[in-house]
């Protein structure tokens, strides 16, 4: 909406329309100034609204560390479409890696229902593998998770070309933070606002850009 204030702040965490129309270019510019989540945003608000944005990475709430399992973890709606959280594609990756992990390593899934046809697809695909699907799980459950897992999964964007699309990629990605708070080690894809958590210097973590990266990070 167009402000009349004085002072205002317009905080978005993406700028999913662009300002085409004279009327909308007004109204984004009648804001003093604009936040986001993070310079992956930032960059999108300035190629789609031609306006500089301040970014303020969100708050997280830090997760204690517990002894450490062999288990990865992911973290995220169960939803298709073109925001998946990439599930299917997870369980896909993890048979990958073969007999001889999955005699040692377990896969976790946990996050809300937002699609039961999805959370359908993904366990009929996670049959007879070591893969825990921990639908609608409460936050005490999740720490828990978080706190013993020691890899942590994210894939939103997978097969997105993220110029083109960019509102199809992890635009900040809270979950890898609050993984990584728990010390669980991030094997992230390589785009939106990823490697703005996890650095791109392979000390805190490892980027991919593909399924066959994805293997070998792992």
């Amino acid at each position: 909406p167009l402000t009349r204030s004085r002072d205002s702040v317009l905080v978005t965490s993406f700028p999913f329309t662009a300002a085409r129309r004279r009327r909308d270019r007004v109204r984004v510019a009648s804001y003093g100034r604009v936040v986001v989540n993070s310079r992956f945003t930032a960059g999108a608000v300035a190629q789609r609204w031609h306006r500089d944005a301040q970014v303020l990475h969100p708050p997280i709430e830090p997760v204690a560390p517990r002894e450490k399992r062999p288990w990865i973890l992911g973290v995220g709606r169960f939803t298709g479409g073109g925001r998946s959280k990439c599930q299917v594609e997870m369980v896909a990756t993890f048979r990958a890696l073969g007999p001889e992990v999955h005699r040692t390593w377990e896969l976790h899934l946990a996050g809300f229902v937002e699609d039961p046809g999805y959370l359908a697809a993904v366990r009929r695909r996670a049959a007879g593998l070591p893969v825990h699907v921990h639908p609608d799980v409460e936050r005490p459950s999740l720490e828990r998770l978080y706190g013993s897992s020691s890899l942590f999964w994210h894939a939103c964007g997978l097969g997105v070309d993220e110029r083109r699309e960019p509102h199809r990629v992890e635009h900040f990605g809270l979950t890898t933070a609050e993984a990584m708070s728990a010390g669980c080690v991030p094997v992230v894809i390589g785009a939106g606002g990823q490697p703005e958590i996890g650095g791109t210097d392979g000390l805190a973590g490892a980027l991919w850009q593909d399924p066959e990266q994805w293997l070998d990070r792992t």
